[in-house]
This record gives structure tokens, sequence and C-alpha cells, in this order.
């Protein structure tokens, strides 16, 4: 009788790129009703001492929408109604946002990410782990998918339809920043195509 052998490790990144990425949908909102989440950020709140100042940085957002759908929005194909149906909305936290802007193009195979703002903060773990927290109780849908360019599974990415669009984000962003004291000082950043997302 043999023995159970799990699938083989893909033998090279070419043939890891050629399996399909599967979108997971993990929102975690389905799951829990939204008293489980009001208690975390509660929580959260309480213990925020605990989370030490780790200087100033950035919180920045960050649309990603594929290339195809992109083309398609460009060439009428599609309306923005289709393409706000396919973008996904990423609320990330950064010392040097140079750096992690450069280490986003790794990721751009077969996607495009579409930079639209920062915030600077002090507290940017903390900030981005509540932000994440009352997205999730608002009912947003969080999707994981396995990223082409640098095969890990991001794991903050929400669907720009359930947010209820970038307006919707940046009230939460503001809501949260004012309640850790931080000055909200909001800086628009050079992309392409980003003003079809503001």
């Amino acid at each position: 009788m043999g023995c159970y052998q799990p699938p083989s490790a893909p033998a090279s990144r070419r043939e890891a790129a050629r399996r399909p990425t599967a979108l997971l949908d993990l929102s975690l909102s389905s799951r829990h009703p939204p008293s489980y989440y009001q208690a975390r950020i509660t929580t959260l709140y309480k213990t925020e001492a605990r989370y030490k100042l780790e200087g100033h940085g950035d919180l920045y957002v960050v649309a990603c929408v594929a290339d195809k759908v992109l083309d398609d929005y460009r060439h009428g194909r599609i309306n923005a109604d289709e393409l706000y149906a396919e973008v996904k909305l990423k609320l990330g936290h950064s010392k040097k946002l140079p750096r992690r802007r450069a280490e986003y193009r790794h990721c751009d195979v077969g996607q495009t990410h579409v930079w639209l703002y920062a915030f600077r903060v002090e507290r940017r773990y903390l900030a981005e782990r509540l932000i994440h927290l009352n997205l999730l109780q608002s009912g947003a849908m969080r999707v994981v998918c396995e990223c082409p360019g640098c095969f890990v599974f991001h794991r903050e990415y929400f669907e720009y339809s359930s947010i209820g669009g970038v307006a919707q984000l940046n009230e939460v962003v503001e809501r949260v920043l004012r309640a850790l004291g931080e000055s909200i000082q909001r800086k628009k950043l050079k992309s392409f195509f980003a003003n079809v997302f503001l």
C-alpha cells in the first residue's frame, strides 16, 4: 500500500508563475459579528501604551488592479463601475515610503499598483491595525491572493466596492487618527491613473 505523498513544489519560479493565482475570500466579517471587532478595537485602545512610538512613518493607500482590466477601461470596453468591481485597496505602513514603492515594483506582474496617498503618523503599527479592524467591522471584504510577482499571500487587501470607495476609507483613517491624537497630514502620491480612484 502506497504512502500519501504531498504534491511536489514547483521546480522553478517560472513554473510557479504559470499556476493560476487563487483568490480566497477570507472575510472575517462573515465569521464574526460586529461586536467581536468592537471588543478588539476597545482592547487595542486600552493597550495602546504597549505600542511604542516608532518615529514618524507613513500609512499609505494603494489600489491594485489587473493590467487587462485597466487596459479594458482605458479603451472603453468596460465602464468605471465594472473597473471598481475588480479593484483591491490596500492600506499599509512604512518607515521609508520610497523604498516600499520600489519593493512593490516586483509585484507588478500582470497587475498595476496605483499609489493614491499617504498619511504621516507616529504610531503606524497601531493605526494600521485599528483601521483594518474598523474596516472589517463595517463589513469590508478582505481578499487574500498569491502575488504573481513575489509569490507571497498578501492579506491586507480589501474589495474596493465593499469599502465604499476611497472617500469611505478616508473617513475611517481620519477617525482613527483623530482618536489616537495624531495630526492628519495627508499627501497625494504621484501615480498614473490615480485620478480614476480619487
